[in-house]
């Protein structure tokens, strides 16, 4: 039962996490839409093929990576 128990928090710990993640991910990527007005955003995991020219990751990991700094700062 206790290892149970254990199992469940840690299930939830990391559901928790995730959801965070998600939020702070689709908060930060709002932000940088408003700024730069794409039509649409992908997860490169949502397609086969993309045009390197339009990838955008290093952008928001950099935007990202600066926020939480900034979080973490205070």
């Amino acid at each position: 039962r206790f290892l149970q128990q254990q199992e469940l928090r840690i299930q939830n710990t990391i559901a928790e996490s995730q959801t965070r993640l998600t939020d702070s991910l689709l908060n930060y990527v709002k932000d940088y839409n408003a700024i730069h007005h794409y039509d649409a955003i992908l997860l490169k995991s949502s397609g086969l093929l993309f045009n390197p020219d339009l990838d955008i990751t290093a952008e928001i990991i950099e935007g990202l990576n600066a926020r939480y700094n900034s979080v973490e700062a205070k």
